[in-house]
């Protein structure tokens, strides 16, 4: 797994470790930082968003920030949501030096048609690395989910508390 430097797609430029702004609709921030660009997984960016939130008239301190604990983590397209004006580059914080990239959960069942899947598999930067784990135990259900979520999805996760997608038990 490999950091990022100077990912560009037209006017916009991000790294890992580069940390973004969304203006959500009671007039306050989230913030979630770029941590990869995801080779493996469809080149998803691979994010962490903070339970930070503050008023949008105040700047972030990036030590409440990163000690504000993780709200989720996922594969989004960071470009999309900067293009789409969902959300700015704010502020830099190095990635930590003894991170490890997160663990997702995966299901290939149609969430759609299936309540309870028993056909769930763990994996971490790598999907055709995976551990079949069948039935989906109290171990693994905080996981975060694999999939690239839209950035009006992202959007919505920070200001509704829910990306909007059905997911199987």
């Amino acid at each position: 797994m490999v950091l990022n430097k100077d990912l560009k797609k037209g006017k916009y430029k991000i790294s890992s470790g580069d940390v973004f702004e969304v203006l959500l609709s009671d007039a306050t921030k989230g913030y979630f930082q770029f941590l990869y660009k995801d080779d493996n997984y469809m080149a998803g960016h691979v994010i962490r968003a903070y339970n930070y939130k503050i008023s949008k008239d105040k700047e972030p301190i990036a030590e409440e920030l990163v000690s504000s604990g993780i709200k989720f983590i996922a594969h989004t397209r960071v470009f999309e949501g900067l293009k789409d004006g969902l959300w700015i580059k704010s502020i830099h914080i190095p990635i930590e030096n003894n991170f490890e990239p997160p663990v997702f959960r995966q299901t290939n069942d149609n969430y759609a048609y299936v309540k309870k899947s028993y056909n769930w598999f763990i994996w971490q930067y790598n999907p055709e690395n995976r551990k079949v784990i069948g039935e989906l135990t109290e171990e693994y259900k905080n996981l975060p989910m694999s999939g690239i979520f839209p950035s009006s999805a992202i959007f919505n996760w920070f200001d509704k508390g829910w990306h909007g997608f059905l997911k199987p038990e």
